[in-house]
C-alpha cells in the first residue's frame, strides 16, 4: 500500500515570509532599519501585557539590536512579573516598567528615531502618554500585530488601528511573537546566530497565545517550535518558569471565584464577573507577583468555561475605574470577533475583547449584554 504524504493546508512561515503582504512590509522595515540614522529606538507592547506582549518586546529587541547593533529601550505598560525576568538582557537593553515609575512618560528621556509596537492592534490599548510623547514624536513608526483587522471600519477605527508608518499585521499568525521570526532572514539574519533568549521569547508568545498549545487553531505554533527547538530552544526550561507555582491563598481565592460563576438564561453563555469583594481581596495580596499570577489564573478562566457542556461562549468581566466593563470572551463556535467589533473591541474568531460603558449598574449591563450575546449565538448558528 503506498503511503501518501499528509499535505498541511497552513502556509507555514518560521524564518521568512511566505504571503505577499507580509513580503512587502518587511521589505519597508529593512529600508528604516538600513538607515545609518537610526540610534534611538523604543519598543513597546499593550497595557496589562499578556506572555505574548512580553514576549514579542523582547524578541524584536534582539532582532533590532543584531541590525542596528543599538542599545534598546523596551517600554512596559505595567509590571513584568519576576517569573519573565529570564528574558531579560540588560547588556542590549534598557527596561523601563511603568508600574515603577508612573510620571516617566510625562517627559520622556530621549526623543527616538524608530519607536516599534508588538501585539497592539489600536492605540487604545496603548499608554496614552507613551504614544502622544514617544510613539507619534518618533521619526519612524513600525507595528507588529496578529489581530484581525475589521472589514469596516470608520475614519477614527481606521486611525487608531492603522497608526504606524508601517504597519506589518498578520491575523493568521497564533501570536504576534511568531510574526518577528519572519523578519530573520529577510533581514539578513542567520537563525542559528540569534541569541539563545530570543528562542525563549518567542516560545513565550507561542505559550501564552495559544494556552500552551491547547488552544492552537493551526499547525502553524508546531511547526515554529520545532525550528526554534532545532535553533537551540530548550522548552522544559520556559515551561517550568511560565507556570508559577500558585500559595494556599491563591488556591482559596481561585475556588472564590470559581462559585461566582454563573449562566445566562439559556445556558449558551457562563459567565465570571470580578465583583467588588473579589477586587477586595485579590488588592489584599502583599506579594505583587504571586497578585499577578492569580489574577491572570483567575482571567484564564474564560478558556476553561467555554468546555462546560452546552456553553458556547465564556466570558469574564472586570469593572475598571473608568466605569467601563471589560471583557474577554472565548467561544467554541461563534465568531466572537464580529460580536466585540460593534463594541469597537476586536481579536481572533475565537478569542476577543471589548469594553461596555455601564449603565446604571454593572448588573444591568452585564444582564443586556448576555441576552444580545444570545441572540447573536443564534443568528450565528443560521448563516
Amino acid at each position: 500500500m503506498k503511503i501518501m504524504p499528509i499535505v498541511a493546508k497552513t502556509h507555514f512561515t518560521g524564518w521568512t515570509p511566505t504571503r505577499n503582504e507580509n513580503k512587502k512590509q518587511i521589505n519597508k522595515i529593512n529600508e528604516v532599519l538600513e538607515n545609518s540614522s537610526i540610534k534611538r529606538i523604543a519598543v513597546s507592547g499593550h497595557n496589562f501585557p499578556d506572555p505574548d506582549s512580553i514576549g514579542a518586546c523582547f524578541a524584536v529587541a534582539h532582532i533590532l539590536n543584531i541590525k542596528t547593533g543599538q542599545p534598546i529601550d523596551i517600554y512596559i505598560f505595567g509590571k513584568i512579573p519576576k517569573k519573565f525576568k529570564y528574558l531579560e538582557d540588560r547588556n542590549i537593553m534598557n527596561i523601563y516598567e511603568l508600574d515603577d515609575n508612573p510620571q516617566l512618560l510625562r517627559n520622556p528621556p530621549k526623543k527616538y528615531d524608530l519607536a516599534v509596537s508588538v501585539d497592539t492592534s489600536d492605540t487604545n490599548l496603548m499608554d496614552m502618554d507613551y504614544y502622544r510623547n514617544v510613539f507619534t514624536k518618533a521619526e519612524h513608526t513600525i507595528k507588529i500585530d496578529h489581530h484581525k483587522i475589521p472589514e469596516k471600519m470608520n475614519p477614527s477605527l481606521e486611525k487608531r488601528i492603522n497608526y504606524a508608518q508601517i504597519n506589518f499585521t498578520d491575523s493568521t499568525s497564533p501570536s504576534a511573537s511568531q510574526l518577528i521570526m519572519q523578519l530573520t532572514k529577510p533581514l539578513g539574519i542567520n537563525p542559528s546566530k540569534l541569541p539563545r533568549d530570543f528562542n525563549n521569547a518567542v516560545y513565550t508568545g507561542i505559550l501564552g497565545d495559544t494556552g500552551c498549545f491547547n488552544y492552537a487553531t493551526n499547525r502553524q505554533p508546531f511547526y515554529d517550535t520545532a525550528l526554534l527547538i532545532t535553533n537551540g530552544l530548550k522548552p522544559a526550561f520556559v515551561m517550568n518558569k511560565f507556570n508559577s507555582k500558585l500559595s494556599k491563598e491563591g488556591y482559596d481565592i481561585i475556588s472564590l471565584a470559581k462559585e461566582k460563576i454563573k449562566f445566562s438564561k439559556n445556558g449558551s453563555v457562563a459567565y465570571l464577573y470580578i465583583d467588588d469583594e473579589l477586587k477586595k481581596i485579590l488588592h489584599s495580596i502583599e506579594d505583587e507577583d504571586m497578585r499577578i499570577e492569580i489574577n491572570n489564573r483567575i482571567k484564564g478562566l474564560v478558556n476553561q468555561l467555554k468546555d462546560i457542556d452546552k456553553v458556547d461562549i465564556s466570558l469574564v468581566i472586570k469593572n475598571k475605574e473608568d466605569n467601563n466593563l471589560y471583557i474577554s470572551a472565548r467561544s467554541k463556535k461563534t465568531n466572537v470577533r464580529k460580536f466585540a467589533e460593534k463594541y469597537n473591541g476586536g481579536g481572533h474568531e475565537k478569542a476577543s475583547g471589548f469594553c461596555v460603558p455601564v449603565a446604571k449598574k454593572p448588573e444591568y449591563t452585564i444582564s443586556n449584554i448576555l441576552k444580545e450575546m444570545e441572540r447573536f449565538i443564534e443568528q450565528d448558528k443560521r448563516k
